[in-house]
C-alpha cells in the first residue's frame, strides 16, 4: 500500500491514506487518530452527507445525543451513525484512538445491506448491528493490528468484499452526486426526469440514504455552508446565502441554528 502520512493539530495525531481508486465513489475519507489531553475534551460534530464509522482503540467516547447537552451513551466496540441533520457533542476524558470511515450514501447501503431507514437518525454499534455478523469482532482485529498500515489494509479488505462484490450501479447515484455538488433537484422533476412517480423516489431515498430528498438537500446545502466559511471566509452572509440556494439571509440563519445551535457567524473562528 501507498505510504502513510501523519498530521498533526495540536494534540491530536491523524493518519492518513490515499483512498484506492475503486473504492472513492463509497468512500468520502477515512483515517486513524490519537489524542491525549490533560483535560477532558470535548467537540461539537457537525451533519454531512455520510454514515461514519468509529473504529475505537481507547476508552469510548461519550457520544450525546443529537441536539442535546445533557443525555449521552457509549458503544464498546466501536459505533455507526447514519445520516442525521442536528449537530451531536462527543468527548473522551483524556485519550483517545480509533479509526474513523466515512462512507457515501450509497456506499453505506452496499457496505451494510439493510435499509438505511433503519440507522438514520440514530448512534448504533456494532455488536447491535453485526449481532450475526463476522464484522462484529472487526474493532477488536482492527485494535490488534501491530501498525496503522496494517489498519488501513485490513479496512481496506473489508469494504472491498462488502461493496465492491455486489451489482454495478444504477444511474440513481449520480443524481445523489449532483445534490451533494449543489444542484437544486426538486422532487417531482428528478421524479420525472428518472421515470419515477414522486412516492417512488421518496421510497427509494429514505431506502438507499435513510433520508427525504428534502433531508437531503437540507444536510448537503448545510455541509457546502461550512467549507465555504472555512475555506472562502465569505465578506458577506446574505452573498452566501444567496449563492448556496437560501431564501436569504434570514433564512440561513435559522437553519443553521436549527442544525447547529449556533449562528453562521459563530462558526467562522472555529476553523
Amino acid at each position: 500500500m501507498a505510504m502513510l502520512t501523519r498530521l498533526k493539530y495540536g494534540d491530536l495525531s491523524c493518519w492518513m491514506h490515499p483512498i484506492p481508486a475503486d473504492l472513492q465513489p463509497f468512500v468520502r475519507s477515512w483515517c486513524g487518530y490519537e489524542e491525549r489531553t490533560e483535560a477532558p475534551l470535548q467537540r461539537r460534530e457537525y451533519p454531512g452527507v455520510q454514515v461514519v464509522l468509529i473504529f475505537e482503540f481507547s476508552p469510548p467516547l461519550r457520544v450525546y445525543e443529537y441536539g442535546s447537552d445533557s443525555r449521552f451513551s457509549t458503544y464498546s466496540g466501536g459505533f455507526v451513525a447514519g445520516l442525521h441533520d442536528v449537530y451531536s457533542l462527543t468527548e473522551h476524558h483524556g485519550y483517545l484512538c480509533g479509526f474513523q470511515v466515512n462512507l457515501s450514501p450509497i456506499g453505506a447501503f452496499r457496505f451494510f445491506g439493510i435499509p438505511m431507514s433503519e440507522i438514520s437518525g440514530r448512534v448504533v454499534s456494532f455488536v447491535d448491528l453485526f449481532d450475526k455478523n463476522d464484522l462484529r469482532h472487526l474493532n477488536e482485529r482492527l485494535g490488534n493490528c501491530p501498525t496503522w498500515s496494517d489498519r488501513f489494509a485490513l479496512v481496506t479488505d473489508v469494504l472491498r468484499r462488502r461493496i465492491l462484490t455486489q451489482g454495478p450501479l444504477s444511474a440513481f447515484p449520480a443524481y445523489l452526486h449532483e445534490i451533494e455538488s449543489g444542484r437544486r433537484w426538486q422532487t417531482r422533476e428528478m421524479a420525472e426526469d428518472l421515470g419515477f412517480s414522486q412516492k417512488h423516489l421518496i421510497s427509494l431515498f429514505k431506502r438507499t440514504t435513510g433520508v427525504t430528498p428534502t433531508q437531503l438537500r437540507r444536510i448537503a446545502r448545510f455541509e457546502r455552508l461550512l467549507q465555504s466559511l472555512r475555506s472562502d471566509r465569505p465578506a458577506s452572509l446574505a452573498d452566501l446565502a444567496q449563492s448556496l440556494g437560501y431564501y436569504d439571509q434570514a433564512h440561513m440563519n435559522n437553519e443553521v441554528k436549527d442544525i447547529t445551535g449556533l449562528t453562521p457567524a459563530s462558526l467562522v473562528p472555529a476553523f
